[in-house]
């Protein structure tokens, strides 16, 4: 598993176990205990070992349960797909025409055990939804919220893989035997399959626990056929004659010494407790996601809900952080605004009031930019000073003399211009004189209207002693409205 604390753990008809794992190493464990008259109360189981795990002070970040054999059951089931995908979506029709019965009130949880052409054969466990919700419920109100729920022998299998030295299995297949206190398991070993469990048996009480493995050993035998090559067998009170069990099969027959040299098995030893037990809750807590994916009870009922709920809670306080952060920006930024269009305010009062004193007539400022409006009357001032325009804005009469003295000046000598009157009226100026030639007074003309004092028009008289008279009437130009 990715986390590095994490609490397995295991629960049986009348006891139950808890081991807390950290980086591999075995930081804690506790065991509970029903009396006879309560077997099966997995409410009161779960509640003592979480009030035990609770007074033990047991570090962890995940839980992981895994259950005994008692409360679920294996099938062997055909499946036409052979990715994991494709499969856990049809396994539960398949179960269904396999048991010949209703499973809406089963969780459903599975393995590939093999692979052909023709689809996979599976190992399909099937859990009563009653005492998962038993064990999750009662585990919730404790602050204990699971991450999966494994059946035992996956829990176990897990293990084993882990800890096999398959290396000197080559070329040959075996089978692994576990027993508890209370149960029996049998795994399989093939070099084209890997391991996978064959079957559970009760063990309870025996007078000999040699001849109970050597029964259960034929029958096991028989139900996965083909050559057994040798046979491994771990007992947790160590009843077992290896050398007896191994004549009455037929087959080369070998202890588990590292079983009891493990972690778990050190634990268990030191609590003095099934060596087994502690197993399979130290399993639950270490079996890598990838093989619990499938494994899994609770993705079939009442889905893990933990790292949504972690990630929806991060990103509402995210979200509320980056909220309260906006308004802060936002209420900075609106503050330092009122504070400019305070100042700017301020500011425009202290221009009304100068612009207002000095320009009369005016009672605030203008819609554009008052500087500008200041320096054209500014230039406007000047131009009345030095006499380019009179007080209404227009050219006064002696700027039109002064120009139209330049205009004489620039065609005088072309034209031989003669000047014999000018008359000047309110609204216009009136020359009249002569030209040498016709095409003299059109020269004169374009003179005066190069001056732009105003609107120019010429009346050309009758020539009359080799002279070409002319009148010239010059008006204020008209100003051209605005649309």
């Amino acid at each position: 598993m990715e986390s590095q604390n994490v609490l397995g753990l295991f629960f049986g008809k009348t006891q139950a176990t808890a081991i807390c794992v950290n980086k591999g190493a075995v930081s804690g464990a506790v065991t509970v205990s029903l009396e006879a008259e309560q077997k099966g109360d997995l409410q009161t189981l779960a509640h003592c070992l979480a009030e035990q795990c609770k007074d033990q002070n047991l570090k962890y970040t995940e839980v992981s349960v895994a259950l005994d054999s008692a409360w679920f059951m294996q099938h062997s089931v055909h499946s036409e797909f052979k990715q994991a995908k494709q499969i856990a979506a049809t396994v539960r029709f398949d179960t269904e025409e396999v048991v010949a019965s209703d499973i809406s009130n089963l969780s459903v949880a599975f393995e590939i055990a093999k692979s052909d052409e023709d689809g996979s054969t599976l190992n399909v466990f099937t859990a009563d939804h009653d005492p998962l919700s038993q064990i999750l419920l009662t585990l919730q109100s404790h602050a204990l919220d699971p991450i999966r729920i494994l059946p035992d022998v996956g829990s176990l299998t897990g293990l084993i893989q882990q800890n096999l030295e398959t290396d000197a299995l080559a070329g040959t297949s075996a089978l692994i035997c576990l027993v508890s206190n209370c149960n029996g398991y049998f795994f399989r070993y093939d070099q084209d399959t890997g391991l996978h469990p064959v079957r559970a048996f009760l063990v309870g009480s025996r007078a000999n626990l040699t001849d109970l493995l050597v029964r259960e050993s034929f029958t096991t035998m028989a139900s996965v056929g083909g050559s057994l090559g040798s046979l491994f067998v771990y007992s947790a009170d160590g009843q077992v004659d290896i050398e007896v069990l191994s004549q009455k099969l037929g087959v080369p027959a070998a202890g588990l010494p590292w079983f009891e040299s493990s972690p778990w098995g050190q634990q268990a030893n030191s609590d003095q407790q099934d060596v087994v037990a502690y197993a399979v809750a130290y399993g639950a807590a270490t079996l890598s996601t990838e093989m619990g994916s499938t494994l899994d009870f609770r993705t079939d009922f009442m889905p893990y809900q933990g790292k949504k709920m972690r990630f929806q809670s991060a990103m509402k306080w995210a979200c509320v952080s980056a909220t309260l952060l906006v308004l802060a920006w936002g209420g900075r930024l609106q503050a330092n605004w009122f504070q400019a269009k305070s100042d700017r305010d301020a500011l425009k009062d202290r221009l009304r009031e100068d612009y207002t004193r000095v320009m009369p007539g005016k009672t605030d400022l203008p819609a554009k930019s008052p500087v500008k409006a200041l320096q054209t009357t500014i230039r406007a001032i000047k131009d009345v000073q030095g006499g380019r325009l009179d007080l209404a804005g227009s050219q006064p009469t002696l700027a039109k003399l002064t120009l139209v003295l330049k205009a004489i000046n620039q065609s005088f000598t072309a034209t031989k211009l003669e000047i014999n009157s000018v008359t000047i009226a309110a609204s216009s100026l009136t020359i009249n004189g002569t030209t040498a030639t016709t095409a003299g007074r059109l020269q004169f003309r374009k003179a005066l209207q190069s001056q732009n004092i105003g609107d120019v028009s010429m009346t050309q008289l009758t020539p009359k002693n080799g002279r070409a008279p002319f009148s010239v009437s010059i008006k204020p130009q008209a100003k051209q409205e605005k649309n």
